[in-house]
């Protein structure tokens, strides 16, 4: 009798597993969601790609939509497997449509419990069919080497590490106004070109990685990585060790708002090239000098660049609505109104140790 039972159990078992390993083959997990503008009026040309057992491989199927739930039901029809969207990982905006604006596609997966809440965002300074359908030799798994470039690069602050619930609630926050990364296609795969600037949902315009940094110092996000800096016949490379932002508002009318923003950076000098002799204090200090000059320039130039798109990405309309009531704040119509605000960057460089650098 006991073993007419563990046979039983047995049996059960293995057609239990046969049963499981037959719904996984079934069901084709997507990864990566890619949405550009069509040729075709008012509509949408939807990208998925779903991951194959041969990880070196993937399947990339497209249609033509009005909405993404129309798309599902679209692609659904092109695929033999039973394609869920619990697993993606990564949703990527064609430049056009993103200058048109991404709210209605961003809503959906928003509100849908179904994805996942981390999933990242990027634009595509492109056609993001033509990178999804991409095969590159040097990126073989390209869901994952899409996901892993936008970690990897937002760690070093050349882009911002934005998922589809930041971006929703930047947009929703009438104080600031949402940022993503951006990526383009390349001969051998994929790369990150900098940070697009949003005005509610619509692309604006870009900052390039090298402003990158800087946006970052603005917002206190710098986290890790180096500082190049040109001026003049000198180049210098400054490592991040730290730095702190502080900034003060003193709002006299709705017409005349000041806005003080203090950095403090602290930092190694990892390669200098030029003709000052850094093994003397005196060296350092006006090396110290050049570097808050050039960082205070590029601050600078960035806050003309959202004054001139009227938008505020670094979200000082944030401090100036903690400083005010409610019915001012209303009356101001930010971030309209940022383009006559009086902001002065204020920046204290510290070199901590300049080493045997000089070239």
């Amino acid at each position: 009798m006991f073993k007419r039972l563990l046979l039983a159990s047995l049996l059960m078992g293995l057609l239990s597993a046969c049963y499981q390993t037959d719904i996984i083959e079934n069901i084709g997990f997507i990864h990566t969601i890619g949405y550009d503008l069509a040729e075709e009026e008012d509509l949408l040309r939807v990208t998925v790609s779903l991951p194959l057992a041969d990880k070196r491989q993937k399947h990339t199927i497209s249609t033509l939509a009005h909405t993404s739930k129309e798309a599902r039901i679209y692609l659904s029809n092109q695929s033999d497997k039973n394609l869920v969207t619990g697993q993606v990982r990564s949703i990527l905006v064609g430049k056009k449509l993103a200058e048109q604006g991404i709210w209605r596609e961003l809503d959906t997966i928003y509100r849908d419990n179904v994805f996942r809440p981390n999933i990242r965002l990027a634009v595509v300074d492109g056609d993001v069919e033509k990178l999804m359908e991409g095969n590159f030799s040097e990126l073989p798994e390209l869901n994952e080497s899409i996901e892993d470039m936008l970690k990897k690069e937002a760690k070093l602050n050349t882009i911002p590490d934005v998922d589809v619930h930041k971006f929703a609630r930047d947009y929703l926050d009438d104080a600031i106004d949402p940022i993503a990364p951006i990526i383009r296609k390349t001969d051998k795969g994929i790369m990150a070109t900098g940070i697009a600037l949003f005005k509610d949902d619509q692309f604006v315009t870009n900052l390039n990685t090298l402003q990158s940094r800087i946006f970052f110092l603005m917002t206190g996000q710098f986290k890790e990585g180096d500082l190049l800096i040109k001026n003049k016949d000198e180049l210098i490379f400054v490592d991040f060790l730290s730095s702190k932002h502080h900034v003060t508002v003193d709002l006299i009318s709705l017409e005349d708002i000041h806005i003080g923003l203090k950095i403090i950076f602290t930092g190694y000098v990892l390669e200098y090239h030029g003709a000052r002799d850094l093994s003397m204090e005196e060296g350092i200090k006006d090396l110290e000098r050049v570097i808050e000059r050039y960082i205070e320039k590029e601050i600078k130039e960035i806050i003309q660049i959202m004054k001139q798109y009227k938008v505020d990405n670094a979200g000082f309309g944030k401090y100036v609505r903690m400083n005010t009531d409610y019915q001012t704040w209303k009356r101001l119509k930010w971030p309209e109104t940022v383009d006559h605000v009086q902001i002065t960057p204020s920046v204290d460089v510290k070199i901590l140790d300049a080493g045997l650098i000089n070239r």
